[in-house]
């Protein structure tokens, strides 16, 4: 996706509103340098950019990990913007990589945030104890491993 991104040729396949998207997302990568590197700093404030390009799931894991840590987090979707500077936000960033952190925190908190139990729920997850929601949600929604942290 990153290579389409800061490519300059226009699949065929791709309809008018998707070229539209597309052009969007090329002006994005222009102005922030084709996404390199994978942790900016963003002037004059004291804010951070991270792009993963890992998927949904470690980009969801890795915002609500920030959250956790007390950090304000905005998901922007091709990447999270920190209102953290870049070196607090790969100090919280390591943390993860020496720890797991506990998915059941972040599952908690997704739910409280992201209002997750409701909104991405499935059918049936307000029947479900809270504990065992939480392990669901963690095992299907979210990137528990070290490597999810790494930034470059």
């Amino acid at each position: 996706m990153r290579e389409l991104a800061c490519a300059s040729d226009v699949p065929t396949y791709l309809d008018r509103g998707a070229k539209e998207i597309l052009a969007h997302v090329r002006g994005t990568a222009h102005l922030v340098g084709r996404f390199q590197p994978a942790l900016q700093p963003v002037w004059p404030a004291e804010r951070s950019r991270v792009f993963l390009w890992a998927g949904t799931r470690v980009q969801r894991t890795v915002f609500l990990a920030l959250r956790e840590a007390g950090l304000e987090v905005h998901d922007e979707h091709v990447g999270l913007e920190v209102k953290a500077p870049v070196d607090q936000t790969r100090e919280v960033l390591r943390g993860p990589q020496e720890r797991t952190p506990d998915p059941r925190l972040l599952a908690a908190r997704a739910d409280r945030e992201l209002a997750a139990r409701q909104c991405g729920a499935d059918k049936f997850d307000w029947a479900l104890q809270d504990a065992l929601w939480a392990a669901a949600y963690a095992e299907d929604r979210l990137a528990i491993s070290r490597g999810a942290f790494e930034v470059g």
